[in-house]
C-alpha cells in the first residue's frame, strides 16, 4: 500500500540534519488532490520532477517503498 507523508514522520528528523527533505503526498493519497487524469507512476514521477524544479533543485535523490503485493 502506498504511504503518505505521515508514514515518514519518524525518519525525517533523522535525515534533516544532513539533507534537505521533501515529503509530498503523491496524488490521490493523504490530503492531496484527487485529479481525474490518473494515479499512474509515470504521472506521479512527473509531479515530483515538477515539484523539485519549482523548489529550485536541479538534482536530487528519491527514496520510497515498493508497492508490491
Amino acid at each position: 500500500m502506498p504511504r503518505t507523508g505521515h508514514h515518514w514522520r519518524y525518519l525525517v528528523p533523522r535525515l534533516t540534519a544532513r539533507h534537505t527533505v521533501v515529503v509530498p503526498d503523491l496524488r490521490g493519497l493523504g490530503d492531496s488532490d484527487h485529479p481525474a487524469d490518473g494515479y499512474d507512476s509515470a504521472t506521479m514521477s512527473d509531479d515530483i520532477a515538477a515539484l523539485m524544479a519549482f523548489l529550485g533543485h536541479d538534482s536530487y535523490g528519491v527514496m520510497g517503498e515498493g508497492w508490491g503485493w
